[in-house]
């Protein structure tokens, strides 16, 4: 052991110090060592009574952001990266996986708003507008859509124009859970180790999502229900908005997790696609879901 300290004490240059990886004659991860056990340790001492033989390791292939998840999870300052006949290629510092990450946020940031990655952010006039253009198209496709939903409802409108006053509120309400849930659910199936913790995970996300949002979605239905009544007096329509906001942030929810994974299971970003498709959507039938209401309160 004392030749291991001599050899780390005669390197030029570690980028990191704080373990030791102990390798066999052909180079395979045999175990790991803290410089900290190396030093109290007596020097006597061979590293194979020192070393802890149970590594956490990756592969080459592994996804940055499951290693960002087992640096997190087990607080390691680093991790070794081996190929799949064990042998030690490289170790990746917690300074890369901050570096890695760092970069991945900004990039889905900046995809979600339709902007191009970091690395291109200063492109000409053109390409910018040319990237931009098909998601502001859709996004007016779908404020038409919902126009048009609203519009097979004049009949409804005629008989109670205060309808018109809360469909701000009851679109506005289905995207802000939607849209938190997407984000919290493109987190959650971006970081997988096992088939069995992702499954786990799935439903836990999902109980957790559906829960939070109908709990919100009574607290929030009935304080727009109250607020519609006292404005106007009207007890049918406090019963229109408070049951819409309810079933809007219910179904906003359930929606944003289904989109999430499905987006996952086509190889694609949760997160940019939740972004940019969810908010369309949830605009369109959420108008749906309270003009339909309406129309079974008011018996039209």
């Amino acid at each position: 052991m004392g030749a291991a300290i001599d050899a780390v004490r005669s390197l030029p240059y570690i980028e990191m110090v704080f373990y030791l990886y102990i390798l066999d004659e052909k180079r395979r991860l045999v175990g790991v060592s803290s410089l900290r056990q190396l030093i109290l340790n007596d020097p006597n001492r061979t590293l194979a009574e020192i070393m802890n033989p149970r590594t956490i390791k990756v592969l080459t292939n592994t996804p940055s952001t499951e290693v960002a998840y087992i640096v997190k999870h087990y607080r390691l300052l680093g991790v070794p990266v081996v190929d799949d006949m064990d042998v030690l290629v490289g170790v990746v510092t917690v300074d890369d996986v901050i570096s890695t990450m760092e970069q991945d946020i900004t990039e889905d940031v900046l995809k979600m708003s339709g902007s191009a990655p970091p690395e291109v952010v200063h492109q000409s006039f053109a390409k910018t507008f040319i990237m931009r253009l098909p998601w502001l198209l859709a996004a007016l496709g779908g404020g038409v859509f919902a126009s048009g939903v609203i519009d097979l409802f004049e009949n409804l409108l005629e008989a109670k124009l205060a309808l018109a006053a809360f469909i701000p509120l009851v679109m506005n309400m289905a995207g802000s859970v939607g849209t938190a849930t997407a984000t919290v659910a493109a987190h959650g199936l971006n970081v997988r180790v096992t088939q069995l913790r992702q499954f786990r995970q799935l439903v836990a996300l999902f109980v957790t999502e559906i829960g939070v949002g109908l709990v919100q979605g009574c607290i929030n239905g009935l304080m727009g229900g109250l607020t519609a009544w006292l404005l106007f007096q009207d007890r049918q329509l406090g019963q229109i908005v408070g049951l819409a906001v309810l079933f809007n942030m219910l179904f906003g929810a359930f929606f944003a997790l289904i989109l999430s994974l499905l987006s996952d299971k086509l190889r694609a970003n949760p997160g940019v696609i939740s972004g940019r498709i969810l908010t369309t959507i949830l605009d369109i039938i959420g108008v749906l879901i309270y003009f339909v209401i309406a129309k079974m309160v008011l018996g039209v």
